[in-house]
């Protein structure tokens, strides 16, 4: 036994850490399963338990995840209202055993909270080798404002694990060597929330082309694998009912609006909730949708770590690290991908702060097939850990 807790303390230590975290985020009193008045604040988690509640206490329907008594249109599918499908799905199975006021929310966030550590540390673990360093560089990813400000607010995009688990497959497995995980990984990602899933097929799309390019990988082969990952995802959308909703309700206006600002890793004020993530840096007035959607403040901490890692690349320190660095297939890889999801965050219009640079018009087909996605700014989520793993490594 004593073997057993030694060979695994960094998971207990961390389990540890992220049962803390819940209890400073939503309060001892409310991780009960019982208690769901936290969840009634008049935000988006009183939709969410709402519609949890209706699909609870539901017949089983076909598609499973149908979920017609709380509404129509988005409202009508269990994968459109931010249930973490693959929970309600679970958890409906023993609803005969649930109290009427059950909810699972602060068990996804106290997940949401391990798993957060738990890949970081795996992805860092792996190019360092060393327990110390991975575990410390873990908690940037913990306290990160663009995963804190979702916990609590916004179920599905607490789940930002998939876009670290996502960063390990690239990162850490050859694609040609891990069908298998990214199958999975995209099913469950969009068991959890669908804007992940985009951002995954696409990552994982380049790297297949990239693979067939530069490795020769057979031509069959990689169409085979596009089938086989479409196909299951287009299987487990069903399952979840995401095929209930009409295809004109799941189109947003927002495009162009909800966006990445090139000055957004640096402005620390998010409008939503009216409060700054810094005692020392100035709210850079953006507008409203970069405000929101657009957030991706890095934080003073790792503000500090690019200014420090910039140091080092300019000066050429630890000229052995960065070597390897730069010589890493993988990383180089993941360059060209994250500034492909860089524009695709910026999306038609670029602004540097208050000021416009390039604006791009788009006709109406173009804009309705980009407004699938309307929150672009979200995108960027992944290229701002890519970038926090990069400060780490060269400073190594």
């Amino acid at each position: 036994m004593r073997k057993f807790f030694f060979d695994n303390r960094i998971n207990f230590l961390f389990f540890f850490i992220s049962f803390f975290c819940l209890v400073g985020v939503i309060g001892i009193e409310n991780i009960s399963f019982k208690n769901t008045e936290w969840l009634h604040d008049g935000d988006e988690s009183t939709y969410n338990q709402i519609s949890w509640y209706f699909f609870k206490n539901d017949i089983w329907r076909f598609p499973p995840g149908s979920n017609p008594n709380y509404g129509g249109e988005l409202g009508s599918s269990i994968g459109a209202s931010d249930l973490v499908p693959i929970f309600a799905l679970f958890f409906k199975l023993f609803k005969s055993f649930l109290s009427e006021n059950f909810q699972y929310f602060s068990l996804w966030y106290l997940i949401c909270f391990y798993l957060q550590l738990f890949f970081a540390f795996k992805i860092l673990k792996k190019f360092t080798n060393s327990d110390s360093y991975s575990l410390i560089g873990s908690l940037f990813f913990l306290i990160t404002p663009i995963f804190i400000y979702r916990i609590d607010y916004h179920v599905g995009l607490s789940g930002q694990w998939v876009l670290l688990f996502t960063l390990y497959l690239g990162l850490v497995h050859k694609i040609d060597k891990s069908q298998l995980l990214w199958i999975f990984l995209v099913a469950l990602s969009s068991l959890i929330f669908l804007y992940f899933t985009a951002v995954i097929i696409v990552v994982y799309s380049l790297l297949k082309i990239f693979s067939f390019f530069f490795k020769k990988e057979n031509l069959i082969k990689v169409i085979k694998d596009f089938f086989i990952v479409g196909s299951v995802l287009l299987l487990t959308l069903y399952t979840i009912g995401y095929f209930e909703i009409r295809v004109v309700d799941s189109l947003a206006t927002g495009f162009g609006k909800f966006k990445l600002n090139l000055l957004s890793i640096f402005d620390p004020v998010n409008s939503m909730i009216n409060i700054s993530w810094s005692w020392f840096l100035p709210d850079i007035k953006l507008s409203a949708g970069e405000e929101v959607e657009g957030f991706n403040y890095f934080g003073l901490g790792q503000i500090m770590m690019l200014l420090f890692a910039l140091a080092i690349f300019i000066n050429k320190n630890n000229k052995a690290n960065l070597f390897s660095i730069k010589n890493n297939k993988e990383i180089k890889t993941f360059i060209l991908i994250s500034l492909f999801l860089t524009f695709w965050a910026l999306s038609n219009k670029i602004s540097f702060g208050s000021y416009t640079l390039v604006e791009i018009p788009l006709n109406k087909y173009v804009y309705g097939a980009l407004s699938i996605l309307k929150g672009t700014g979200r995108i960027f989520y992944i290229v701002n850990y890519f970038l926090v793993i990069m400060f780490i490594l060269i400073i190594f």
